[in-house]
């Protein structure tokens, strides 16, 4: 199965760093489309506005942290897959990360083919996320299609299990009794 593009937003406040990472991964065509910013408010503000695959993000940025930013990530954009990247690694900054759950973490310095293999993982896990909902929306619309080619479909209604969205599609807002 071929890869979609992609879309990366990387942040961090050293421009050489985003600059380098960009530069890398614009190297191979056409399949990441690569945003860089230099703070966390620069990424909030794209993330209110765009859907990103993945974030690479420093943990130390002035204002507003990486930590911040894996808050509000999950807030706006949910199925982002998030690479962290700091150069203060310790115990309680691998804690903290843990506890955000399914974020990748690298340590600076690293080499570039390191972040590209993990970037190369996180995507994987967006192309399954997407597969699987595209599995989840084949079932619910071969359902619907089986319920519009009954006869009496209401009778879909009549079952107990539907029977709140019976009272719900009359009209009915208390359908959680």
């Amino acid at each position: 199965m071929k890869m979609l593009r992609k879309s990366i937003l990387i942040v961090d406040d050293e421009e050489d760093l985003t600059w380098s990472i960009s530069r890398n991964l614009k190297s191979h065509g056409d399949l990441f489309d690569v945003i860089c910013v230099n703070s966390g408010e620069a990424a909030l503000e794209i993330l209110r506005g765009r859907r990103m695959d993945l974030i690479i993000s420093d943990i130390r940025l002035p204002r507003l942290d990486g930590f911040a930013l894996v808050e509000n990530v999950r807030r706006y954009s949910p199925s982002s897959q998030i690479i962290i990247m700091t150069a203060f690694g310790s115990s309680d900054v691998k804690n903290k990360i843990a506890a955000f759950g399914s974020i990748h973490y690298i340590e600076k310095p690293f080499e570039i083919h390191d972040l590209r293999q993990m970037i190369h993982e996180a995507l994987a896990a967006v192309e399954a996320d997407i597969d699987r909902e595209s599995r989840g929306y084949r079932v619910v619309s071969t359902a619907v299609s089986k319920i519009r080619a009954m006869k009496r479909p209401w009778q879909f209604l009549m079952h107990p299990t539907f029977a709140w969205l019976g009272r719900f599609t009359r009209g009915d807002n208390r359908v959680f009794k």
